[in-house]
Protein backbone atom coordinates (compact mmCIF):
# COMPACT_ATOMS: atom_id res chain seq x y z
CA UNK A 1 0.00 0.00 0.00
CA UNK A 2 2.63 2.73 0.65
CA UNK A 3 4.87 1.57 -2.34
CA UNK A 4 1.76 2.47 -4.53
CA UNK A 5 1.13 6.25 -2.81
CA UNK A 6 4.94 6.67 -3.13
CA UNK A 7 5.89 7.05 -6.51
CA UNK A 8 2.78 9.67 -7.23
CA UNK A 9 4.26 11.77 -4.11
CA UNK A 10 7.86 11.81 -5.88
CA UNK A 11 6.99 11.99 -9.01
CA UNK A 12 4.85 15.43 -7.42
CA UNK A 13 7.68 16.23 -6.39
CA UNK A 14 9.88 16.30 -8.92
CA UNK A 15 7.34 17.88 -11.20
CA UNK A 16 6.85 21.30 -8.32
CA UNK A 17 10.43 21.64 -8.12
CA UNK A 18 11.28 21.39 -11.90
CA UNK A 19 8.63 24.05 -12.49
CA UNK A 20 9.59 26.60 -9.62
CA UNK A 21 13.64 26.21 -11.32
CA UNK A 22 12.16 26.63 -14.89
CA UNK A 23 10.62 30.20 -13.67
CA UNK A 24 14.12 31.20 -12.47
CA UNK A 25 16.17 30.12 -15.40
CA UNK A 26 13.84 31.50 -17.73
CA UNK A 27 14.58 34.54 -15.99
CA UNK A 28 18.05 33.99 -16.50
CA UNK A 29 17.94 33.26 -20.17
CA UNK A 30 15.49 36.43 -20.58
CA UNK A 31 18.74 38.67 -20.41
CA UNK A 32 20.12 36.56 -23.27
CA UNK A 33 17.62 35.68 -25.32
CA UNK A 34 13.99 37.55 -27.19
CA UNK A 35 11.13 35.88 -25.39
CA UNK A 36 9.61 34.50 -28.64
CA UNK A 37 13.11 32.79 -29.58
CA UNK A 38 13.33 31.79 -25.75
CA UNK A 39 9.82 29.78 -25.75
CA UNK A 40 10.81 28.47 -29.44
CA UNK A 41 14.07 26.77 -27.99
CA UNK A 42 11.95 25.67 -24.59
CA UNK A 43 9.37 24.13 -27.00
CA UNK A 44 11.83 22.40 -29.67
CA UNK A 45 14.04 20.76 -26.30
CA UNK A 46 10.53 19.38 -25.02
CA UNK A 47 9.46 17.91 -28.24
CA UNK A 48 12.49 16.40 -29.54
CA UNK A 49 12.78 14.62 -26.17
CA UNK A 50 9.00 13.44 -26.37
CA UNK A 51 10.05 12.68 -29.28
CA UNK A 52 12.63 10.16 -28.48
CA UNK A 53 11.22 9.04 -25.68
CA UNK A 54 7.88 8.27 -28.01
CA UNK A 55 10.19 6.62 -30.09
CA UNK A 56 11.97 4.34 -27.38
CA UNK A 57 8.94 3.08 -25.21
CA UNK A 58 7.44 2.44 -29.04
CA UNK A 59 4.39 4.35 -27.95
CA UNK A 60 1.72 5.08 -31.07
CA UNK A 61 0.28 8.00 -31.54
CA UNK A 62 -2.86 8.72 -33.68
CA UNK A 63 -3.58 11.89 -34.93
CA UNK A 64 -6.29 12.64 -37.34
CA UNK A 65 -5.65 15.06 -39.87
CA UNK A 66 -9.70 17.17 -39.40
CA UNK A 67 -7.94 18.02 -35.40
CA UNK A 68 -4.94 19.47 -37.16
CA UNK A 69 -6.78 23.14 -37.31
CA UNK A 70 -7.79 22.89 -34.06
CA UNK A 71 -4.52 21.98 -32.58
CA UNK A 72 -2.63 24.60 -34.53
CA UNK A 73 -5.16 26.95 -33.37
CA UNK A 74 -4.63 25.98 -29.86
CA UNK A 75 -0.81 25.66 -29.72
CA UNK A 76 -0.48 28.87 -31.69
CA UNK A 77 -3.27 30.76 -29.40
CA UNK A 78 -2.70 29.23 -26.03
CA UNK A 79 0.38 28.00 -25.68
CA UNK A 80 2.18 30.78 -27.47
CA UNK A 81 0.65 33.57 -26.49
CA UNK A 82 1.19 32.33 -22.43
CA UNK A 83 4.78 32.02 -22.86
CA UNK A 84 5.17 34.98 -24.37
CA UNK A 85 3.15 37.46 -22.27
CA UNK A 86 4.94 34.93 -19.22
CA UNK A 87 8.89 35.87 -20.36
CA UNK A 88 8.00 39.43 -21.87
CA UNK A 89 6.46 40.26 -18.04
CA UNK A 90 9.68 38.76 -16.37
Amino acid sequence: MIKERVFPIIAILITVIIWGISFVNIKIASITFQPMSLGFIRFSLASLILFIIIKLLKIKIVFHKEDLGTFLLVSGIGITLYYYFEKLII
